[in-house]
Formats: C-alpha cells, sequence, structure tokens
C-alpha cells in the first residue's frame, strides 16, 4: 500500500474515532444562569406585502399599509407559529 493512501486512511480513521456523537456534545452544554425565552419585537405597522392566509408568497402588486409581524425570533422553524413552541 502507498504511504498517500496509508495517511489518507489514517487520517480518515481519526477523523471518525474523534467526531462527537450528540450525547457527548449535549452533556457540554450547562448554565449557572437561569433564563426565559423572549420574543425580540412586536408586531409593527407600516407598509409591505401581505401574505394571504394559505398561500406561501405575497401577491404581487398588493403593497399597502398593515400590521407586520417584525419578530426576528425564528419562529420560522417553530411547530406551532404564533406560539414560540419549537
Amino acid at each position: 500500500m502507498n504511504m498517500r493512501l496509508r495517511a489518507a486512511l489514517a487520517a480518515a480513521s481519526l477523523t471518525v474515532m474523534l467526531w462527537p456523537t450528540p450525547a457527548a456534545a449535549s452533556g457540554t452544554w450547562s448554565s449557572s444562569v437561569a433564563f426565559t425565552n423572549q420574543v425580540a419585537d412586536q408586531v409593527v405597522l407600516g407598509g409591505g406585502y401581505p401574505v394571504p392566509a394559505g398561500a406561501t408568497a405575497p401577491t404581487p402588486g398588493t403593497c399597502r399599509m398593515g400590521t407586520y409581524n417584525a419578530n426576528r425570533s425564528e419562529s420560522w422553524i417553530a411547530v406551532n407559529p404564533g406560539t414560540e413552541d419549537l
């Protein structure tokens, strides 16, 4: 076996052996400070494009004044949108 192949196999093996597992990685997170999740912003009044109910994008040509959700949290990944429950 040539030397380059041996070096590549050794590097790959070492990477696999040292890769953190989810259980090991999650065990390193700890906090001595109490915290709660909070919404970053509230609904704001302004001009923009509303997204109709059931749609995935705004309808072109519908720019208007209205209330828009300016929440900068990660609500787009929420299981229950609007509740901030992931």
